[in-house]
């Protein structure tokens, strides 16, 4: 045990001798002595890239040969100009990147890694900023539908998800994941149907999603569903607007139907105040979306001037979807002169010259 301890001594003795040789050959030797302490520095490990909004931290591991340098990172054309130093954390070299004023994109993230003698490596890495949700617009103007009717919107992003740009229908998100839009063109497309849909009022929305899942909604657009019949009157040509008293007023209006069911047997009229007044009856079937002209007149015996309206289904014998748009909104004046004598007045103003001239001839007897 004696022998053995005496060994153990003379072992630690040695090893510690030769390590300060070792250390002593490698100072005068220097570099070209020691081969772990040649070559550039190695980047082990870089941050991966991919989507990024409003940050992103870079960070890289290095492993040097020469004792530990710096790194210095830049974006796009900053490289190599514009580049800052990164900070060293002693297990890596880190940075958190702003990225609120990046353009939304593609951007090159540089990191150039020094070692103490001047030594370089460069690596980079792509990341895709997108740091607003898809632009939106509902491009389709308010309307009156009925069957299939075609809504069309916008949706614009770098990363636009065009599966997911969807109808949004009353704000129902869950039922109109159901309603995807399709690209045609440079717009999106979705073709309603309004026989599931109640009369009245809807609102309609474009809705989108990016590929990281920001989503925008657009303005709402009203689509009147008018499953039922619907007539307006869409225009009115007064012809004759002053006349003589006993003869016509005349005006030709434009009966529409905008809804779905095909309208039959009412009535286009002038009105004086609620009171309908003269009236023309349309018998022939006037089908969804189709439009005639129909004539309108009246006449009134004594001279004077009036304020009319011009309304349809006045008899309020068709059935719509909408009851309060038959009335033509702007009123019109029309005026009855006097007129010249006709001939049975020519008579009795001769008549009455007749016996006003016997008359005096009597008396002057």
């Amino acid at each position: 045990m004696i022998f053995a301890g005496r060994k153990m001594t003379w072992v630690l003795r040695f090893a510690i001798v030769a390590a300060a040789g070792l250390t002593a050959l490698l100072i005068v030797a220097g570099p070209s002595m020691a081969a772990s302490n040649e070559g550039p520095p190695v980047i082990l490990e870089i941050s991966e890239g991919g989507y990024a909004s409003e940050w992103y931290d870079l960070e890289v591991s290095v492993e040097g040969d020469m004792a530990r340098g710096t790194a210095f990172w830049a974006m796009d054309d900053d490289y190599p100009d514009r580049m800052e130093e990164m900070e060293d954390t002693g297990a890596s070299f880190y940075v958190h990147i702003l990225l609120d004023d990046v353009e939304d994109g593609p951007h090159t993230l540089w990191v150039v890694v020094y070692n103490s003698t001047g030594t370089t490596v460069t690596d980079s890495v792509v990341i895709d900023v997108d740091n607003h949700s898809p632009y939106v617009e509902a491009i389709t103007n308010h309307s009156t539908i009925h069957g299939d009717f075609v809504f069309e919107g916008r949706a614009v992003d770098p990363y636009l998800n065009e599966s997911a740009v969807y109808c949004l229908i009353d704000g129902d998100e869950t039922s109109s994941k159901a309603n995807v839009m399709t690209k045609v063109g440079d717009h999106f497309e979705f073709t309603v149907d309004a026989t599931t849909m109640t009369d009245g009022e809807h609102l309609a929305r474009i809705w989108a999603f990016d590929l990281w899942g920001n989503s925008n909604k657009s303005h709402a657009i009203v689509l009147f569903v008018s499953n039922k019949a619907n007539l307006v009157i869409t225009n009115v040509d007064w012809t004759k607007t002053k006349v003589e008293a006993g003869k016509d007023v005349v005006a030709v209006v434009t009966v529409k139907n905008e809804g779905g069911t095909t309208a039959s047997d009412f009535k286009v009229s002038i009105l004086e105040g609620d009171k309908a007044v003269g009236s023309s009856k349309v018998t022939d079937p006037l089908g969804p979306g189709e439009s005639r002209d129909v004539t309108v007149k009246w006449s009134m015996d004594e001279e004077d001037s009036r304020e009319m309206y011009i309304a349809v289904d006045t008899g309020e014998d068709v059935e719509e979807s909408k009851e309060d748009d038959n009335q033509w909104p702007e009123p019109q004046t029309v005026t009855f002169e006097g007129g010249s004598p006709g001939f049975g007045m020519v008579l009795a103003i001769f008549a009455v010259a007749l016996v006003a001239l016997l008359a005096s001839g009597r008396r002057r007897r």
